[in-house]
């Protein structure tokens, strides 16, 4: 019997973590970071570059990732930085370090 990874729904589980009103978990991420940079045109980290490949993980650049995202119709990225809002610098910096670990 072969198992088949699916490629999660990026902007509809984030939404999901959002819903939950905590902040969300670097393992619960993770997996939407990992899924956001295998679209296509996302290898170097679509329009959350600046956070995900370059390490700004402060504030204000996610927040310019999360307007850079929306004003060219990146959904998936959009959700994903939103999601990144939510988590501490500390845990932002994880997920970089995590993105091209292999699972």
């Amino acid at each position: 019997m072969t198992t088949t990874r699916s490629i999660p729904d990026i902007a509809a589980e984030a939404h999901a973590l959002l819903a939950n009103k905590l902040k969300p978990a670097v393992p619960d991420v993770a997996p939407l970071v990992r899924a956001y940079y295998a679209l296509p045109e996302n290898g170097a980290g679509g329009s959350l570059h600046v956070v995900l490949d370059d390490r700004n993980i402060e504030t204000h650049f996610v927040e310019s990732a999360l307007e850079r995202a929306e004003a060219s119709g990146d959904a998936d990225g959009a959700a994903l930085a939103k999601v990144l809002l939510r988590m501490s610098k500390t845990q932002r910096l994880k997920l970089c370090d995590l993105k091209w670990e292999k699972r």
